[in-house]
Formats: C-alpha cells, sequence, structure tokens
C-alpha cells in the first residue's frame, strides 16, 4: 500500500459522530469513483459512472 493511500485511509477515521461520517462520505465519493474507473478499465467492462453517482447519492 502507497503513503497516499494509507494518509487517506486514516482521514477517512470518524468515529460515531453524525457530522463527522457524513462529512467522510463526502470525502470518499471521489475515490469510489476514481477506483470504479480504475477496476472497470482493468476488467474490461463500461464503468456507468452515472449508476455508481445514484448509488452514492442514495447513501445521503
Amino acid at each position: 500500500m502507497k503513503d497516499w493511500q494509507l494518509s487517506l485511509l486514516e482521514s477517512w477515521d470518524c468515529g460515531q459522530n453524525t457530522n463527522q461520517i457524513m462529512k467522510t462520505m463526502v470525502s470518499m465519493a471521489s475515490e469510489i469513483l476514481r477506483l470504479n474507473k480504475y477496476l472497470s478499465k482493468q476488467v474490461n467492462i463500461e464503468e456507468n459512472e452515472d449508476q455508481i453517482k445514484k448509488i452514492i447519492e442514495m447513501a445521503f
């Protein structure tokens, strides 16, 4: 695991505070989209970013 990845994981520690959980979810969204794009290319499938965004929005 790379240093930036470890740092990102550390920054996602939010405890049980509702406001912190929501802030953490917002900060995770861009990484989820990036990871979806990367993994989709790795397995040669359509990334379908709109569907991923809809799923993320449902969590909020």
